[in-house]
């Protein structure tokens, strides 16, 4: 089985948009993969990934998971937001009963 996280990592550094969308992370790693598949139907693409030699999705998202937290400047402004929030919520409720 291949390793992603070097073409994962490739394209969070090109195409910062897809540090919190998995989906284009997706398209961005079939595009540098195997470029030729862009042209042909989702459903064909999708229905047939394997034989496509394309990775799962769930191999791309967990590339991106390890990368992220690993490499915090690959990060999205959606990770921000979230923990930011987290935050918030901890200091106003959560902690009082630590």
């Amino acid at each position: 089985m291949r390793d992603y996280k070097t073409i994962v990592e490739r394209v969070l550094k090109e195409h910062p948009e897809t540090r919190d969308d998995d989906h284009k992370l997706f398209v961005w790693v079939c595009y540098y993969e195997k470029p030729e598949l862009l042209e042909e139907t989702f459903s064909k693409v999708f229905w047939n990934h394997s034989e496509n030699g394309l990775p799962s999705y769930d191999t791309i998202t967990r590339a991106r998971q390890a990368l992220q937290h690993d490499k915090p400047q690959l990060r999205g402004k959606l990770y921000e937001k979230r923990h930011s929030k987290q935050s918030d919520y901890l200091n106003a409720f959560g902690r009082k009963y630590t």
